[in-house]
């Protein structure tokens, strides 16, 4: 059984409640502050880690809520009108059963450690090979008084300053990360990078999906370099445009799924989510009839999704935010539902599950 992003958790056993009413609590009853991040499993000690953004005490201003703020201090953060754009901690908890969670790092890359800017939506990988953490992550300069790309990058675009990704590594899940890549210039031919999720394939080898900002938002998929930390530039080229938060799971041995809505930046509403299919990872992917948050009567499942944890052959932990659900955006709930795989190896749609037990 492989440590991943999306990993089978064949030794599962234990019965766990999963509540989707309130905000999830760690072990102190303090508010878990991990949002738009992902959950892997380790089976070398047989535990859970989740990592996220760990967003601060500002209520969101519906209006402006995905405008970088021109001057980031920890001065205007409370009830600042660009709330969560700012240097955000990504932090790291650990369960056994996916119910009782701890806190082992509040602050993953540590401050002192990375440039100055917007980090959010986080993404954790385990490479056997390394038996290094890798953590990718979304890394946003606008605003920043050093718009223009520093020299030390290369001969980049100026553009590709405006937001990018970025790779960390760590020997351990909760840190501290050193950065090990910053920007990421990835293999699609646009410069400024969004939303994404991660994906290893049970021959080890890694993607990310993700979309690119100065091209319709389109999403596109790489092959990772073997330490997980670069991407190859071996790109799928674009398969779906003006979409975000996307989602890569395998569902058979030639059956590859990309889940991607419409843009819904940090929305209350959530959205729609259509699937894509290929016989390769890399594709070419194709849109299907499936969309796992359909609207229905005028209502859809309010959340955006973050990621696809699988926990057997047939159900996936799917995992999300719930926006604008609580005074401050560090506090808005994190929604888990089970994603559910038919004989024909394709997603259903998720109800929406007050609570629901699984097998943890």
């Amino acid at each position: 059984m492989s440590l991943a992003t999306l990993i089978t958790c064949s030794l599962l056993s234990t019965l766990t409640n999963i509540n989707n009413t309130a905000a999830k609590t760690d072990t102190l009853g303090n508010i878990i502050n991990a949002h738009d991040g992902n959950v892997i499993y380790s089976d070398k000690d047989s535990m859970y880690y989740w990592v996220g953004t760990s967003y601060t005490l500002c209520n969101m201003n519906r209006s402006t809520e995905c405008k970088a703020t021109p001057n980031i201090t920890m001065i205007n953060i409370p009830f600042a009108p660009h709330c969560g754009w700012t240097n955000n901690d990504f932090a790291v908890y650990s369960s056994k059963d996916l119910n009782s969670w701890t806190l082992l790092n509040p602050s993953a890359i540590p401050s002192h450690q990375r440039p100055n800017g917007i980090y959010f939506r986080p993404k954790m990988l385990f490479n056997k090979k390394t038996s290094k953490y890798v953590l990718w992550f979304n890394y946003v300069t606008e605003g920043l008084p050093e718009f223009d790309c520093p020299t030390s990058w290369g001969p980049v675009d100026k553009n590709a300053c405006k937001s990018v990704l970025g790779t960390a590594e760590s020997d351990t899940p909760q840190g501290p990360y050193v950065i090990k890549n910053l920007p990421v210039i990835m293999g699609s031919d646009g410069w400024v990078h969004g939303d994404f999720g991660v994906f290893t394939d049970d021959d080890d080898k890694a993607y990310i999906a993700y979309n690119t900002y100065d091209h319709e938002f389109d999403v596109s998929i790489d092959l990772l370099t073997d330490d997980y930390t670069n991407t190859t530039k071996n790109n799928s080229g674009y398969f779906t445009s003006h979409t975000e938060a996307p989602v890569m799971i395998k569902t058979a041995p030639n059956k590859y799924l990309v889940v991607t809505g419409p843009l819904c930046c940090f929305c209350r509403g959530g959205s729609t989510m259509a699937v894509y299919e290929a016989e390769h990872p890399l594709g070419p992917y194709n849109i299907t009839k499936v969309d796992i948050n359909p609207e229905v009567n005028k209502t859809k499942i309010s959340t955006q999704q973050s990621f696809a944890l699988k926990m057997n052959d047939s159900t996936y932990l799917w995992g999300g935010d719930r926006w604008q659900t609580s005074v401050y955006k560090a506090h808005d709930f994190v929604v888990w539902l089970p994603l559910n795989i038919g004989s024909d190896r394709m997603p259903k749609p998720l109800v929406n599950l007050p609570d629901w037990d699984i097998d943890a």
